[in-house]
């Protein structure tokens, strides 16, 4: 068995979306993310597409899928 051990990342249970990807550019990638239309999903969205990123958001009904 593998013991685990804290990566340090410094980031926190209190960390937000917009705090982790704050100083990154991410201009010219893409993100796919599942369940991004609601909830926790959608703040990692809103994130990712502040920070530059081509946001993909995958959904069964398009009409659950459209936020603002």
């Amino acid at each position: 068995m593998t013991s685990q051990a804290p990566i340090g990342s410094g980031f926190g249970p209190d960390t937000t979306a917009h705090e982790i990807v704050q100083d990154c550019d991410l201009s010219g990638r893409l993100a796919i993310v599942t369940g991004g239309y609601a909830g926790m999903g959608l703040e990692i969205t809103k994130a990712l597409g502040s920070a530059g990123a081509t946001v993909v958001v995958p959904a069964h009904d398009p009409r659950g899928g459209t936020f603002s």
